[in-house]
């Protein structure tokens, strides 16, 4: 077997020419050594063999490469002389060419596993394979990237199904776990156009204060910094504002209602502090981005430890806090839903866990308002009671629907779980009417997002019958006013208190914690063209 560093002289090149070309260049498998043909052309690495060349020529599965070995390690135009002139993934020199290559025989290559040394690269024995390393997903293998499911078109991308043409086949597909921030629950999540936030939540740990951006187009997870973070905090609120995810509020370590936040800008990875004297100290709080150039967020509603709250704020433009009217605003409240109306320019509250003035206790409620925040016109208006309005419920979800509200699911303190809802239409005099069509099965703490291009709710996980963790979920037609026969296909694994975003025409779930009480690093991105 040819050395690796040692020097080759006039000696070695005749043993080396000597030698029975036919057994030189049997099978690709053959450990003897192996040399490139003197016509050959130059060696570099094969694309199959998977390692990065410092040439610049990386060849397609199976093909040769043209690399000069000009750019190779101490080489010059004149070639290399000895392995010292190489360097990696190309450190080898093979005298006969002169020129810097990957392997000179099979044994060169158990860096690489499965691999054969064939054309001086370390390739896969079938032409259609390509080499992946060692990752996430498994030991260092050969794979065909067109049907592997889990190396579906780049290594590491997952299928929870098969993969054809190197796309998965099914409608879900799991994001990636290299690089993804620690498993968590009740965290925060905001889509910024291109890229998914996460930050803070909680797991067995206690409270954190880290996260991580996600590109569903890469599958590349980037750590967000830490420097002038939020301290560790869980069920806060964040919204994205264009720029910058605002995250207020919070749970923090001990259970302590925390007041305070940050802005968080991606581009730059830095946080930049939130203004005090914003509104007091709450968690499982309300908030939303009111896309008004004054008034941009507002949060209202929440627990500070000891009480519901019916106070709130919004932060202006210019980094300064405003309090919210409280003049007829609703009953003091937590755990309700809160959207806004892009249309009419009002924030909607709904439900929720609070104080009932009719029976004087604390119990699931159907009441809610619609605040105007325009300067000049700030009000509250109770939400009408009129049409077919839902049963009193918290933690459920809503989302603003183009020209309505849509509320689903929860749980009612006298009825349990709840799998039904009612869409609020500002148009038809504020009516309340019924969600027709098979919905999922009843569900709280789950989530649900709306495509606007698609006009469908979709609602997936949160725990059901018995507090057993759900994976499923269903799609609403708000055009149509009808549940989708088809649903939302299974994909994750169940989970619960974790968050959802819209990303285009796909929605992205990630973290919470799974049917066996794990706090969950896992996620997956649901594409919607693919559902019925």
């Amino acid at each position: 077997m040819l050395g690796r560093t040692m020097k080759h002289n006039a000696a070695d090149i005749r043993w080396i020419l000597g030698a029975t070309l036919a057994g030189l260049f049997a099978a690709a498998c053959n450990p003897s050594p192996h040399l490139d043909p003197p016509t050959a052309p130059a060696g570099g690495s094969g694309g199959s063999g998977g390692g990065t060349t410092s040439t610049g020529a990386s060849g397609g599965s199976g093909g040769d490469t043209t690399s000069s070995s000009s750019s190779t390690g101490g080489s010059t135009g004149s070639g290399c002389k000895s392995n010292a002139d190489c360097a990696y993934p190309q450190n080898l020199c093979d005298v006969a060419s002169g020129t810097c290559v990957e392997c000179l025989t099979t044994s060169d290559c158990d860096a690489k596993p499965g691999t054969v040394c064939s054309e001086a690269s370390c390739k896969c024995p079938q032409t259609t394979d390509t080499f992946c390393p060692a990752d996430g997903t498994g030991a260092a293998r050969c794979v065909d990237l067109d049907t592997a499911g889990n190396d579906c078109g780049e290594c590491g991308h997952k299928c929870f199904g098969a993969c054809a043409a190197g796309a998965c086949s099914d409608a879900w597909e799991p994001t990636a776990t290299a690089g993804a921030p620690s498993g968590r629950s009740r965290h925060v999540a905001v889509w910024t156009g291109s890229l998914m936030i996460v930050w803070g939540g909680e797991n067995n740990s206690g409270q954190l204060s880290d996260g991580a951006t996600y590109n569903p187009d890469t599958g590349v997870w980037t750590p967000v910094s830490n420097a002038n973070a939020p301290s560790a905090r869980a069920d806060a609120t964040a919204v994205w504002n264009g720029t910058e995810m605002i995250v207020w509020g919070g749970r923090g370590p001990g259970g302590t209602a925390l007041g305070d936040g940050a802005k968080y800008n991606p581009a730059t990875n830095t946080w930049s502090n939130v203004a005090s004297g914003g509104p007091s100290a709450r968690y499982q709080h309300g908030a939303i981005w009111t896309d008004n150039q004054v008034l941009r967020m507002m949060t209202w509603g929440g627990y500070d430890g000891a009480d519901e709250l019916a106070t709130g704020g919004y932060l202006t433009s210019g980094n300064t806090w405003l309090e919210v009217n409280p003049l007829s605003a609703p009953t003091k409240r937590r755990l309700h839903s809160t959207v806004w109306d892009d249309v009419n320019k009002r924030m909607i509250v709904f439900g929720g866990l609070g104080f009932d003035p009719s029976s004087g206790t604390t119990t699931s409620l159907a009441t809610g308002g619609i605040y105007g925040p325009l300067p000049g016109n700030e009000a509250w208006v109770d939400i009408a009671q009129i049409g077919s309005p839902p049963a009193p419920r918290y933690e459920h979800c809503a989302v603003w629907a183009s020209t309505h509200m849509l509320v689903w699911g929860g749980n009612n303190n006298s009825l349990g779980l709840l799998g039904d809802g009612a869409r609020f239409d500002f148009a038809g005099n504020n009516e309340w009417s019924a969600m027709n069509g098979v919905a999922p099965a009843p569900r709280r703490r789950h989530t649900c997002v709306f495509f606007k291009a698609l006009n469908r709710m979709v609602v997936w996980g949160g725990y059901g019958a018995g507090n057993a963790i759900l994976g499923d979920g269903g799609a609403f037609d708000s055009a149509g006013g009808m549940w989708t026969d088809a649903g939302v296909p299974k994909g994750p694994a169940p989970s619960v208190d974790h968050t959802a975003v819209v990303a285009g025409g796909r929605m992205i779930v990630w973290g919470g914690i799974t049917s066996g009480g794990a706090y969950t690093e896992a996620g997956a991105v649901l594409d919607m063209a693919k559902v019925p």
